[in-house]
């Protein structure tokens, strides 16, 4: 999926993450694809958060939790607001599916308080 064609905000896909540091997600998982159309069309980089399906009994201010089959995903799920990444294309090695309009509203409000655009 080097080239990444038709990406756009809200597509649930499978990204490779390593290397990383410390507490950072590892591994090859679900994100979120939080750029912009315009900049998914132009750009060789792409805004994601990342997806895990632990711990989803707990949703904090800063997660969004997504239902399956939503997105693609066959295990509850939480967006990991707090593990924004801008990865280049070529990390990207599939797509799942889309949120709904709903989904990402909830994504977008989290979001606003992992970066204190917003308080809890």
């Amino acid at each position: 999926m080097p080239s990444a064609p038709g990406l756009r905000r809200g597509d649930v896909v499978r990204v490779r993450l390593d290397p990383v540091e410390g507490s950072e997600q590892a591994g090859e998982r679900p994100a979120l694809v939080l750029s912009p159309d315009v900049i998914n069309e132009h750009s060789p980089v792409v805004l994601i958060a990342s997806i895990t399906s632990r711990k989803t009994e707990r949703v904090y201010p800063f997660e969004a939790l997504i239902e399956p089959p939503e997105g693609g995903l066959t295990l509850p799920s939480k967006v990991l607001l707090m593990h924004l990444r801008s990865v280049d294309k070529r990390r990207l090695t599939g797509r799942y599916g889309t949120v709904s309009p709903a989904t990402l509203r909830r994504v977008e409000n989290a979001l606003k308080v992992a970066t204190g655009l917003t308080s809890i």
